[in-house]
């Protein structure tokens, strides 16, 4: 913590700096590894990180915005823990966020902010997700969607075994192979970083596949 190391000798103070952190992650179970660098960790223990060191400045706010954007469901769920710690500590805690459940799930009371107006105030307890649902978009929103069943044509896009490396070399794409047919819709879903934008990159043309093979109609596209 720069700045807080006291005294013209470091040593002294860094050992001090060193403790303090370690019961400040001790008390609120945040298992945060103080000999790494930072840009060697996970996005969720990136953000334990933040916390730490907003607890050992003693602020007692903290304001969240989109925590879980880019968290697995786990690192999701530790958040949430540390959260309830820290509220159990008389921390204040803002958190924005436009997932209702987490809403649901973590606060005392919710407001509601439409077109940059703050439109309502509710006890979490006595409010559902359709409620603010229809209090965030303006109108009631249905819950549920009708498909029908769609019978797929043939295959437009196909991907066997096809490796992507950045620009830094590191391989980001492994060996995936899918198809897309014609009247389809296919989802790749995954936490930011994991290798989904030089996929995109790949099948667009824009950076050449290490290896394996992209066919788009009857053009093969080989590494």
């Amino acid at each position: 913590m720069l700045g807080a190391e006291g005294g013209a000798l470091l040593r002294e103070g860094e050992a001090q700096v060193r403790k303090n952190l370690t019961e400040l992650a001790q008390a609120y179970q945040l298992d945060v590894p103080l000999d790494t660098p930072v840009e060697q960790l996970s996005v969720g223990v990136e953000q334990r990180v933040e916390i730490l060191k907003a607890l050992y400045r003693k602020a007692r706010i903290l304001i969240l915005d989109e925590p879980t954007g880019v968290l697995t469901p786990q690192e999701a769920s530790d958040l949430f823990r540390i959260l309830r710690t820290l509220k159990a500590d008389g921390v204040t805690i803002v958190l924005i966020t436009h997932k209702l459940h987490e809403i649901m799930a973590i606060t005392d009371r919710v407001s509601v902010i439409r077109q940059g107006k703050m439109v309502a105030h509710r006890e979490t307890a006595k409010t559902n997700m359709p409620e603010l649902a229809e209090l965030m978009v303006g109108r009631k929103v249905r819950q549920e969607v009708d498909r029908t069943v769609q019978v797929a044509g043939k295959p437009l896009l196909q991907v066997r075994n096809l490796c992507v490396d950045d620009a830094a070399g590191v391989r980001r794409v492994k060996q995936i192979s899918f198809e897309v047919a014609a009247g389809e819709i296919v989802g790749i879903a995954g936490v930011s970083g994991n290798g989904q934008s030089q996929l995109l990159q790949a099948l667009a043309g824009i950076i050449p596949p290490t290896s394996g093979e992209i066919q788009l109609g009857d053009e093969r596209i080989s590494a």
